[in-house]
């Protein structure tokens, strides 16, 4: 169970009209969760007042399905995890249907498919579309422990916008020390945008660690972003939006043991920023 102590903004979901943040206090929020399993399908849900997600996972490991279901009321609100959402957080205010399918074609081939349907239960004056649903595509080929290449394609679509395409290829190679990935990427949204970048990580979760990347970007609108990540100070990534003509370029540098990690990063995209972070481990 949890109380909502700062401060929400339930909304006005009367019918036929579009909604209307109100502001209040204090909430509760409790929620129930369920998981059945066999050898070959999972069920699980969880529930809460004006929520819930539901979901299927079934198939052996050469061909798996999944299928879940989502519904987050309008004045829906938790402070806690990573939401399952199309919107972002805090969730609420959303529906939406995901389908995804993985076939392990051989021992080094596997083909990822998913399609995501989402939209808002009642209107919002938001920047936000409407309705929207995402298609992507992975085909990943390992050509032995270390090296791996994917290719990515991706469609999205929402009511008001320009539908949006984009095919992704990355070459990467891994060891247990070090990581060194190169991608190119094109998009098209009635206009066109591409980028190329390189990402190299050094050292493991414990003593010295380094990371580097750049990018280079040449993209017409906002409307053909392109996305990527970057490594942040907490030891995991960061999303970055790529638009315009530029570089995307960084470094993070840490030293953890089995009490501390202490971490400080650069960056430079459009503006220069430096951040750090100490976090202790009992």
């Amino acid at each position: 169970m949890t109380l909502l102590n700062a401060a929400f903004t339930p909304v006005d979901g009367s019918a036929g009209k579009v909604a209307t943040p109100n502001t209040a206090r204090a909430g509760a929020l409790f929620g129930l969760n369920a998981l059945y399993r066999t050898n070959r399908v999972v069920l699980f849900g969880e529930i809460a007042p004006r929520a819930f997600v539901a979901g299927l996972v079934a198939g052996t490991p050469i061909l798996r399905f999944h299928l879940v279901g989502r519904r987050y009321g309008a004045n829906f609100h938790s402070l806690h995890g990573a939401p399952y959402a199309a919107y972002g957080t805090p969730p609420n205010n959303e529906w939406g249907t995901f389908f995804g399918l993985t076939w392990r074609l051989s021992k080094r081939r596997r083909l990822d498919i998913a399609l995501d349907r989402h939209g808002r239960l009642v209107p919002e004056n938001s920047a936000l579309p409407g309705r929207g649903a995402r298609l992507r595509l992975n085909f990943t080929h390992r050509f032995n422990a270390g090296v791996s290449a994917r290719l990515t394609g991706d469609t999205r679509s929402a009511t008001g916008r320009p539908s949006r395409q984009s095919l992704r290829f990355a070459l990467a190679y891994k060891r247990p020390t070090h990581a060194l990935t190169a991608w190119v990427q094109h998009a098209r949204a009635e206009t066109s945008g591409d980028a190329a970048g390189l990402r190299l990580t050094l050292g493991k979760t414990t003593g010295f660690s380094l990371a580097l990347w750049a990018s280079l970007h040449k993209i017409s609108s906002y409307n053909a972003r392109i996305y990527d990540f970057e490594p942040d100070v907490w030891g995991g990534t960061r999303l970055v939006t790529l638009s315009g003509d530029g570089t995307n370029r960084g470094l993070r540098i840490a030293w953890a043991n089995a009490h501390f990690r202490l971490s400080t990063r650069y960056s430079h995209h459009r503006t220069s920023s430096w951040s750090a972070q100490l976090d202790l481990r009992r």
